[in-house]
């Protein structure tokens, strides 16, 4: 879906009781390695998550309790880029959440639309 000139891609998960915070940021990266992926030409990106149990956990390649499947597929995709685009360059890193970083307070709101299924 577009918003203005910007993709936004949204995924339910379910609700609170199915999921948790955790496995949503993890999503969340996922889907920005999909639209990288998705997008030519891009050698060098970064994913910004104010989540650091989600970056630590892709950056040790394992999820500590749900989310571990997620992981995998990050890292599924992330091979498939690299192989493709040689040169490509990945940096995950961490933002203050609701500290007015642009664009975090807007990936927020519609991380709230897509948790009522929207």
């Amino acid at each position: 879906m577009w918003k203005g000139t910007k993709k936004v891609t949204r995924s339910y998960l379910g609700t609170e009781e199915d999921n948790t915070v955790y496995e949503a940021e993890l999503q969340g990266a996922c889907d920005g390695l999909d639209q990288i992926a998705n997008t030519p030409r891009v050698t060098r990106a970064g994913i910004l998550l104010d989540s650091v149990s989600a970056i630590q956990a892709l950056r040790n390649g394992r999820a500590a309790g749900g989310g571990q499947s997620l992981v995998e597929r990050f890292y599924a995709t992330l091979r498939r880029l690299i192989k493709r685009r040689r040169t490509f360059r990945l940096i995950v890193q961490w933002v203050p959440g609701h500290m007015g970083v642009q664009g975090n307070e807007e990936v927020d709101a519609e991380a709230k639309i897509a948790a009522g299924g929207e």
